[in-house]
């Protein structure tokens, strides 16, 4: 869900995910359905993330741009971390498949 959140955040009426607020305080969010792949939320999306998820697709900016975290090469990562950004990597190939697929 993060990574649908990030990669929408622009179409989304969501003052905390545009930056332009630190809280999300919009009542409407937290009784609204949102529809991210193939699964349905109920609340305010934000809230559910953690804030080792966010600091993850931070790391992946990095990461798609070539830099990593730790001095050395792939192989000198923290498994940990080489799965977030596959498993990122992934969900950002479905995302782009299913915007083929809606238009």
């Amino acid at each position: 869900m993060a990574i649908w959140l990030t990669y929408a955040r622009g179409q989304l009426d969501c003052p905390k995910l545009k930056g332009q607020k630190n809280v999300c305080n919009q009542d409407e969010c937290e009784n609204s359905d949102w529809n991210f792949g193939d699964e349905t939320f109920k609340g305010c999306p934000v809230k559910k993330i953690t804030p080792s998820s966010w600091e993850y697709l931070r790391a992946f900016i990095f990461y798609n741009r070539g830099f990593l975290p730790n001095p050395g090469g792939w192989r000198d990562q923290p498994l940990k971390f080489i799965r977030a950004m596959e498993i990122i990597e992934l969900e950002l190939i479905r995302i782009k498949e299913k915007e083929g697929k809606d238009r």
